[in-house]
């Protein structure tokens, strides 16, 4: 919860979480305001009804090396802006920041939304930063320069994806030619 906020700030911050698509429970852990309030100020902002359902676990969201491509570089987004600090406390607004990055980033890779990549919403990254900050997710430094995620219960082997797609890409090009 934010901590010296008046009424009016809370409603903004709730407003500015809701326009950034982050879910009732999330919302109302950064805000202190009450679900029921937040569901309300959600459908006078948005014009619907928040969805229901669970947040995913982790491993769900990393669960193959193109998402956890998507997934490391999200995350190596919101350390280098939120610091050494969110492995203590998850920061929203460096998560915030660090999406608006990843966009850009996926936007200037020209990377599709949808198969065989896929887009990470803000509430997975809120799933990872909280992941990272209680030890269940941590980053790693591959030789190749790239910093990469791994998630407890992780499905798919734990190394580098950007050299594991790298090599796949190599292969099939070699092996084309």
């Amino acid at each position: 919860m934010i901590d010296s906020l008046n009424k009016s700030e809370l409603f903004a911050r709730a407003s500015l979480l809701i326009k950034y698509g982050f879910r009732t429970t999330i919302i109302a852990l950064d805000t202190g305001l009450p679900t029921h309030t937040i569901r309300r100020l959600y459908k006078e902002v948005t014009g619907k009804s928040p969805g229901p359902g669970q947040l995913p676990e982790s491993d769900a969201i990393v669960k193959n090396r193109r998402a956890l491509v998507e997934g490391s570089l999200l995350m190596a987004l919101y350390v280098s802006i939120g610091g050494e600090s969110v492995y203590q406390k998850l920061n929203i607004d460096a998560l915030m920041k660090a999406y608006d990055a990843y966009v850009v980033a996926r936007a200037e890779a020209d990377l599709p939304a949808d198969r065989p990549w896929k887009k990470l919403t803000i509430n997975e990254g809120w799933v990872l930063a909280r992941d990272l900050r209680s030890k269940l997710a941590s980053l790693h430094r591959c030789r190749c320069g790239s910093l990469y995620l791994t998630v407890s219960q992780q499905r798919i082997q734990l190394k580098c994806p950007v050299c594991d797609l790298v090599a796949e890409h190599n292969c099939k090009t070699l092996c084309v030619s």
